[in-house]
């Protein structure tokens, strides 16, 4: 999951992964014993109240790395070596991106007939922009062509569609 996401907080891990009303000590124990084992990175962000202390961010460790590369093939793999790691100056947004995510993820498994068939990240989307024409552009002279690049882009599946998201 730290993979797939590029990254996430430490209550994503407890919503996706942990049991509702389990104590999210547990999760903590776990991430601190991953990250001793160098299988996952916890780097603690700067936080945006004036007190207290930032999320830590947790990110793929070396050895998590290393397992990763030995159970997935060539093209997944060098998916993953093109991501980049997530900046703390972005850490919010790429968490409310990871709290959509999760959000989906779990309404999809309770939906019958339902499912999340991909998921795509914005630095996969960044390869290939989404180029449109500005319809409102001026009235003399060619329409202004727009770049954009989607956060996130989805599929979701059913029984007789099939559409892509784009966030």
């Amino acid at each position: 999951m730290v993979a797939q996401y590029d990254g996430c907080a430490v209550h994503h891990l407890y919503r996706r992964l942990w049991r509702d009303g389990s104590c999210i000590s547990g999760c903590y124990r776990r991430i601190d014993i991953l990250a001793a084992g160098r299988y996952v990175r916890k780097r603690q962000l700067p936080t945006l109240a004036s007190h207290g202390s930032g999320k830590a961010l947790i990110t793929l460790g070396p050895r998590g790395r290393r397992l990763l590369s030995e159970a997935l093939d060539d093209s997944e793999l060098s998916a993953l070596d093109r991501r980049r790691e997530v900046a703390a100056f972005f850490a919010e947004h790429h968490f409310a991106l990871c709290d959509f995510r999760v959000a989906l993820e779990q309404a999809t498994e309770r939906l019958p007939g339902v499912s999340l068939e991909c998921w795509a990240v914005e630095s996969t989307l960044r390869r290939t922009p989404i180029r449109v024409t500005d319809p409102l552009g001026p009235d003399e002279g060619p329409a202004p062509t727009i770049t954009l690049i989607p956060d996130a882009a989805f599929q979701l599946s059913s029984a007789d569609t099939s559409p892509m998201a784009y966030l």
